[in-house]
């Protein structure tokens, strides 16, 4: 069986976007929620703070090479994020905001800012079709402070924040149990969420042979033979009724380390079956379509007449069947005219270099 190509293991990577964007889909579509509710967010942080830190890490070796300094590196990465999320979310905030759409205009000032959280927890309930912007402001977040950390910490502690910061996810959660806090605290403050990102943090420090190369096998041997047994033991226990604690506080740890084992497998490539479907190039297109698919997915039933039989579709639990597809499709259309272009920019765009002191030119440029 032939080897997956580089464009392969991008693909699948894209593959496995779209599953977590349909469990997403599906989340927000069905009522009571569906199984597997919730992972999907849990499965984009990590792949969020796996591409992130490997950005980073990049900017930090050109940064010890001599070829960029620090300034340059840290414009270079918000540069990059602002151009991935920047335009097409605020295209969404406005366009919301001038049809006015409930809560849009009530809750644009903490959109604009990236607090969409901050005002969940401050309000203590959600906001309507704008309730999922609460991820993307956590990432926004984390991507304010990252940088700094990657790009200053000396390498031999990079691994041991990195836990740390992993542990801040249960270790919340395990402060909200005991101090009997609101659901909304448990999942939406931004400490609730660090195990995810910070173990897609650890994969791409481990992958990249930043630190010791014992640690990469290490982490694999313990997502593949500890996070997914666990996260798959207590997903099927997950219907019955299980305490707080359990639910709340130990899934969502098994479900970050057992994604860090999926995310580097489908970036090795898998092959087989599962190879096969994840090659599969209109899933892997949908997975590149994922935050345009994220940004409008709420919204998309606004666009479409409530009458007769759609009418009785979109009120009933079967919405998806309609949605979903409806979704995807407007999805395409920015994906084409807004952020296919953006991207193809974003790849132009020159890294920040600095002239490599060499014998000959440090003589140049030596003072007479």
């Amino acid at each position: 069986m032939r080897a997956s190509s580089s464009s392969d293991r991008f693909q699948q990577l894209d593959a496995l976007r779209a599953v977590a964007i349909a469990i997403v889909m599906l989340h927000h579509y069905i009522n009571p929620p569906i199984l597997l509710s919730g992972f999907g967010v849990t499965f984009l942080f990590v792949l969020s703070g796996y591409f992130a830190t490997n950005t980073l890490l990049n900017l930090r070796r050109r940064m010890e090479d001599g070829r960029t300094e620090m300034g340059g590196a840290v414009k270079d990465f918000y540069m990059r994020r602002y151009l991935r999320i920047c335009p097409m979310y605020f295209l969404v905030l406005l366009i919301t905001a001038l049809c006015s759409v409930e809560g849009a205009r009530d809750s644009l000032p903490w959109n604009a800012f990236f607090l969409a959280n901050i005002q969940t927890v401050v309000s203590q309930q959600w906001n309507g079709r704008f309730s999922p912007m609460w991820s993307l402001s956590f990432l926004e977040q984390f991507y304010l402070i990252w940088p700094f950390v990657v790009l200053v910490l000396p390498r031999r502690r990079l691994v041991p924040v990195l836990i740390c910061m992993t542990a801040l996810g249960p270790a919340w959660r395990l402060l909200c149990y005991w101090q009997d806090f609101s659901a909304i605290n448990w999942s939406v403050f931004p400490l609730a969420s660090c195990d995810a990102v910070g173990c897609g943090a650890l994969l791409a420090v481990a992958r990249l042979g930043m630190v010791d190369k014992k640690v990469l096998p290490r982490l694999i041997w313990a997502a593949q033979w500890l996070g997914v047994p666990a996260y798959l033991l207590l997903v099927a226990a997950k219907g019955m009724h299980q305490p707080p604690w359990y639910t709340e506080i130990v899934i969502p740890f098994a479900a970050s380390l057992a994604f860090v084992w999926l995310a580097e497998k489908a970036s090795r490539g898998f092959s087989g079956p599962v190879g096969r479907l994840l090659n599969n190039e209109t899933l892997a297109h949908i997975g590149r379509m994922s935050y345009s698919i994220f940004l409008i997915h709420t919204f998309t039933e606004l666009l479409l007449p409530h009458v007769g039989a759609l009418g009785q579709i979109l009120d009933s639990n079967y919405r998806f069947v309609v949605l979903i597809p409806c979704t995807v499709l407007l999805a395409n259309l920015a994906w084409r005219w807004i952020e296919r272009p953006i991207q193809d920019m974003r790849r132009r765009m020159p890294r920040p270099e600095m002239p490599v002191l060499t014998a000959a030119s440090a003589a140049v440029a030596e003072p007479s």
